[in-house]
């Protein structure tokens, strides 16, 4: 038992490494990461078609005009990689908008209320408008800066996990105890 779960602290902590490494090339090379996110995403599409197409063949209509759709639009991302770099920032852009003229309504009609905040409500749904009317206008900026904060957070995480993996290494027997302990009264 001891050896098990000091295997996965161990493994745990060099995924965490690995991500670590993820995140720092995206944040380093932001067009870079985005290109082969994109083509990733092109390949499980591809692939995915093709089984929907091919392999799937019990439900023969469902999955044959789903695994067409899938293969081309597989197909489509992989001769164009920078459509996704385009199509991340105007999903969110949109997104941002429609959700801030909502929040806008909301502080608006709050304004009837004395204790509510309903100037910094519509300020902060501006200012949304604007990210978002920003978003669409220029995605490639949008995108980079999607793809660093993404590595901040995929770095971020791994140092997090690397530290709780150390803790957990610290008070091993102790853990090992209680998973043990778990395990006993489940077999009761």
């Amino acid at each position: 038992m001891l050896k098990k779960i000091n295997n996965f602290i161990n493994s745990s902590i060099l995924v965490s490494v690995l991500f670590i490494l993820l995140g720092l090339g995206m944040i380093l090379f932001p067009n870079i990461s985005l290109t082969v996110v994109a083509y990733s995403i092109a390949i499980m599409f591809i692939v995915l078609g093709i089984y929907f197409c091919v392999i799937d063949y019990r439900f023969f209509l469902d999955t044959l005009v789903v695994g067409i759709l899938t293969l081309v639009l597989g197909i489509l991302l992989l001769v164009n990689p920078s459509w996704l770099s385009n199509l991340i920032p105007m999903v969110m852009g949109a997104w941002f908008i429609v959700d801030s003229i909502l929040k806008i309504r909301i502080s608006l009609t709050c304004k009837e209320y004395d204790d509510v905040p309903w100037v910094m409500l519509l300020i902060l749904s501006i200012i949304s408008l604007i990210c978002g009317i920003l978003f669409i206008l220029h995605p490639l900026i949008t995108s980079n800066i999607v793809m660093t904060l993404l590595g901040v957070i995929i770095v971020v995480y791994a140092i997090s996990d690397i530290a709780d993996m150390i803790v957990a290494k610290k008070y091993i027997n102790e853990i090992a105890k209680g998973i043990k302990k778990t395990i006993s009264t489940i077999e009761l």
